[in-house]
């Protein structure tokens, strides 16, 4: 039996649906608002989720009712259909973002490793230590969730700004806040990159980046902000 999840704001348009689905055979689940429907998908993968070893799916599909003057569902911000989580459309993609994110956590981790090696950063170690190992757990988070959802982490690094080329050619002598700054273009790009590319995702990754990932990258950016003007050749 397929269950069918109906999500229409139009009373008359959703009796219709259910109806037509249930004579049919089907399960239906029926919601007024983009909101409410994925809730009831989420629910449904959870059940799934407790009666079987099988990955779960949510509903078989899920059908809105589109209209020319109307083309968005009624308490959502944006289309329902790239957001529904568990949908082999939006799986395939899903998995492909956080693969880029993470190559760019590792090229930050190299970057990182690089400015540690330069003998003006020294008075600076702990902090970029502590950046260092804040990219690298990052890049164990978006790992992880890439192997939750079967694909396989990327191997190796994406560049970063071009800062992993930089370090590798960069003087002994550089100055300190000549380095800094480069990092901190660096961070702002990550973040940028983030915020552009988050809404793209299903609500769960959404969850999972604003509550894994986003938060460690705003704190690194203050670091880097920190030690900027601490630099001997920092304005203050």
């Amino acid at each position: 039996m397929t269950t069918v999840l109906v999500i229409e704001d139009n009373p008359a348009n959703l009796t219709l649906s259910v109806f037509l689905l249930e004579s049919a055979g089907h399960e239906v689940l029926a919601a007024t608002d983009a909101e409410a429907g994925l809730v009831l998908a989420r629910a449904l993968e959870s059940t799934q989720g407790r009666h079987t070893r099988q990955a779960r799916h949510g509903p078989s599909l899920a059908l809105r009712w589109d209209r020319p003057r109307h083309a968005r569902c009624t308490g959502c911000g944006q289309e329902t259909t790239p957001m529904m989580p568990g949908t082999p459309q939006t799986h395939d993609a899903t998995v492909a973002q956080l693969a880029s994110f993470c190559r760019g956590e590792m090229s930050a981790v190299e970057t990182y490793d690089r400015a540690l090696a330069n003998a003006m950063m020294k008075s600076f170690e702990l902090v970029l230590t502590q950046c260092r190992q804040s990219h690298a757990h990052r890049v164990s988070k978006l790992s992880d969730r890439i192997k939750q959802m079967g694909g396989s982490p990327p191997q190796s690094s994406g560049p970063w700004g071009a800062l992993v080329k930089f370090f590798d050619n960069i003087a002994e002598g550089t100055h300190a806040h000549a380095v800094i700054s480069i990092l901190e273009d660096g961070e702002d790009h990550g973040s940028r990159d983030y915020e552009a590319d988050i809404v793209k995702l299903d609500i769960d990754t959404q969850a999972f980046l604003r509550l894994h990932v986003i938060p460690h990258e705003v704190e690194t950016r203050r670091l880097i902000e920190s030690i900027k003007f601490s630099s001997p050749d920092g304005n203050r």
